[in-house]
């Protein structure tokens, strides 16, 4: 029963739970701040959020109570502000939606006086990511709020956001279900509404943000949760068997039709098999309005779903199963080629003398302008072979390109800067006697060692091609989970991927992990021997994560840079900075733009290009009138030097990187670096190191951090030197071609490959 309260103003408890959402949490406390009502005290649970997202609710100070915990979804999150809530009401705000000022205070005086109800929820806008109202949600014409209503679906309330509960309501009928992940709140409201009536305060207070981070926006992940939620008992209590069977196939035939729309045919027609498995007549309660009414109308409805069976497995037999046994087939003869590549290809016995001849660079870019790659792994196929192709008494390099080129229509292989360089051919109706060909041109290479730089799945076709090469995995920039889940706390970083979910970041990653173990177990029938390398001991862990190997262990190999011939460490009169990478999401380019409007003194370079201009493009025009910014393209040679001799400082403003070649080729110019990140903790030692930022970097106290190094190397020139000095007698000694290939020779002596 409700308690009817006398006094005038019951305490409201906000809960806010935020995970990853440092672009909109704190529009969502701002609003619950702005609200009229005075008695409220907000809480906010951060489900293992990252540092920066703590960082911006502290500021706050005591008008927010923060709470940190593990992660553990959003059902838990506030189940843990419930514990910490003082209040009569609950008002529970999504750290992406926002409300209209007199939300609480409009939602409380109703409840004051209408004592029979247990919660109250209102309509919402709904807006898109930039805030622009797209819709509007309200009460559904025609049905009263009841659980009925609920329980034939959908879910009318929509979100927690636009609700407020009495504490003693939830603590009478239980907190949120912290198994169903994405349909927690529905299966809240049907526990509530059997218990307490609620209803419709016709007015909209809330605004709803509708994008693709939603868990709400997977309506087939809703779906699975309705599986669970009317199986549990005190849903269905007073339910008869009956309803209860039809309730649960309904949900199999929803499901059945999602993957029916999207061509998903084999899981249709297994969803559609499911629910009339458990209902025969399911068809009876679903049909399609066109459907004229005669005379056999029944009968039709009720054999519309086993039609569907039909249907939807000739479907998946015709555009699913015949597919992937051709698929299959060509599989076996892509397996015999390897095996014919095997004997075909098989490297020379090492000497003493001349250990490595011909080593194999596989990569999937090689910096030249002609390929259109610009980036740090194909500067070090450059550098490498620049150093080593002029020097006859020297191991000759051969680079292999793995991706595939479209300037190509069958394997060949073509000289570029002195290097003969393989290319692949796009994957086309000529696909196995491509392969054919481009076996025959690994044998024409003569590799005797393969370095690839990182691994990728693209690698497994010239790994394939050349069986029996030993080879050597160069850790440079594993990306683990972890590291994904880093880079999808940036706007649009997802978007360059062609993907609008983290998920599909997840399943990329393992893709690769997957395709490295059909490399290594080949190599274990075929005796080829795979060492992992790497340029930094930090990247080992991530490493493991990324290819799913625990225990893998890597031997240290420097990546090997130009040294400069430097008398002294020059600067330009006036005050530059320059910044060298990709423009694109995960180097957050835009910091410098915002760093630039306020250090209009100094003469920002920016070094790159875009391969993503239809994302990129708007956010460069943001900043092309600064007047001090200059967007310069991509250098190399004699104007590369003349930027580097002139710079005060470098400048890195990504959030994710391995170790840099444009640390080392800053450092053996004797500059200092200012970045976010802090490889083998060489930022701390040759410049500033920010501390870790997440998100776009764009707010106040990163922009700050970024902003006491800048002045700080500015105003000290004898620190810049010192430090410049020191980071130029780091990169001479442990960045020479002479250490690499010293380091080289005895790696390959230890696992006795020579």
């Amino acid at each position: 029963m409700i308690t009817v309260r006398k006094k005038l103003l019951p305490k409201v408890s906000v809960i806010i739970p935020t995970y990853n959402r440092v672009a909109y949490v704190c529009e969502a406390i701002e609003s619950a701040l702005a609200q009229t009502y005075p008695h409220k005290e907000i809480i906010v649970v951060a489900d293992g959020s990252p540092r920066n997202i703590v960082e911006k609710v502290r500021g706050y100070g005591n008008k927010v109570k923060l709470f940190y915990k593990e992660n553990g979804g959003v059902a838990s999150a506030i189940n843990y502000g419930l514990r910490q809530a003082t209040g009569e009401y609950i008002a529970i705000l999504a750290d992406d939606d926002t409300w209209l000022p007199q939300k609480i205070e409009k939602e409380v005086n109703f409840l004051e006086h209408h004592p029979e109800y247990g919660f109250v929820y209102t309509g919402a806008f709904l807006v898109d990511k930039q805030g622009e109202i797209v819709g509007q949600r309200t009460v559904y014409e025609g049905e009263e709020p009841t659980f009925e209503r609920l329980y034939k679906g959908p879910n009318i309330v929509c979100s927690p956001s636009n609700t407020l509960i009495r504490k003693e309501c939830l603590d009478e009928v239980g907190w949120f279900d912290e198994n169903i992940s994405g349909s927690e709140d529905y299966e809240l409201w049907m526990r509530l509404a059997k218990k307490y009536p609620f209803t419709y305060f016709d007015q909209v207070l809330t605004r709803y943000r509708v994008h693709s981070g939603n868990l709400s926006h997977n309506y087939e992940k809703r779906l699975r949760n309705h599986l669970k939620i009317f199986r549990k008992p005190e849903i269905m209590e007073g339910r008869s068997l009956w309803q209860r069977i039809v309730r649960i196939a309904e949900v199999y035939y929803y499901i059945a039709r999602i993957h029916d729309r999207r061509g998903g045919y084999a899981q249709a027609a297994w969803y559609y098999f499911q629910a009339v498995l458990r209902c025969p007549v399911i068809g009876f309660f679903h049909w399609s309005k066109g459907i004229k009414r005669y005379r056999f109308t029944f009968i039709y409805r009720i054999l519309r779903t086993y039609f569907l069976i039909i249907q939807c497995s000739m479907k998946a037999l015709t555009r699913n199963m015949l597919p992937q046994m051709l698929r299959a087939i060509k599989n076996i003869f892509f397996r015999l080629m390897v095996a014919s590549a095997y004997f075909i290809n098989r490297p020379r016995k090492f000497n003493i003398q001349n250990p490595v001849r011909n080593l194999g660079l596989i990569c999937y870019e090689f910096f030249h302008h002609d390929l259109g790659k610009f980036g740090g792994y194909g500067k070090t196929i450059q550098n490498i072979t620049e150093h080593y192709n002029p020097l006859k008494d020297k191991m000759g390099t051969k680079v292999i390109l793995s991706n595939e080129y479209p300037v190509v229509d069958k394997p060949v292989i073509q000289e570029v800067n002195k290097a003969d360089v393989l290319f692949r051919a796009p994957a086309n109706k000529r696909y196995l006697l491509n392969f054919w060909e481009y076996i025959q041109l690994s044998r024409k290479l003569q590799t005797d060692l393969f370095i690839s730089i990182d691994y990728y799945e693209t690698y497994e076709y010239p790994l394939m091609a050349s069986p029996a090469t030993p080879l050597l995995i160069w850790i440079r920039d594993p990306r683990s989970q972890t590291e994904w889940q880093r880079l999808a706390t940036v706007s649009g970083e997802l978007k360059t991927h062609g993907m609008s979910h983290i998920e599909e970041l997840m399943e990329f990653a393992k893709e690769e992990s997957q395709s490295l173990k059909r490399v290594m177990e080949l190599a274990k029938v075929l005796k080829r021997k795979i060492v992992f390398v790497t340029n930094g001991q930090f990247l080992v862990e991530r490493a493991q994560g990324t290819y799913g190997l625990p225990d893998l262990k890597a031997y240290t190999l420097m990546n090997p840079i130009p040294q400069p011939s430097l008398k002294e460490i020059t600067f330009s009169r006036k005050p530059s900075i320059c910044a060298i990478g990709r423009l694109m999401p995960q180097k957050r380019f835009w910091i410098i733009g915002e760093l630039a409007k306020r250090f209009k003194e100094v003469d920002f370079y920016l070094a790159g290009l875009t391969e993503h201009p239809e994302t990129m493009n708007p956010v460069i025009k943001r900043y092309q009138h600064v007047p001090n910014l200059k967007f310069i393209g991509i250098i190399d040679g004699e104007a590369k030097e003349k930027l580097f001799k002139q710079s005060w400082m470098f400048l890195n403003t990504s959030i994710h990187e391995g170790l840099p070649v444009t640390f080392l080729e800053s450092f053996s110019y004797g500059k200092c670096v200012v970045s976010s990140v802090n490889p083998e903790g060489l930022v701390e030692k040759y410049g500033f190191y920010t501390g870790d930022i997440l998100g776009d970097g764009t707010d106040e106290a990163s922009l700050e951090r970024f902003s006491e190094g800048i002045q700080r190397l500015l105003d000290n020139k004898q620190e810049r030197l010192d430090r410049g000095w020191a980071a130029r007698e780091y990169v001479q000694e442990i960045h020479s071609f002479n250490h690499f290939e010293k380091t080289l020779l005895a790696i390959l002596k230890t696992e006795r490959i020579i």
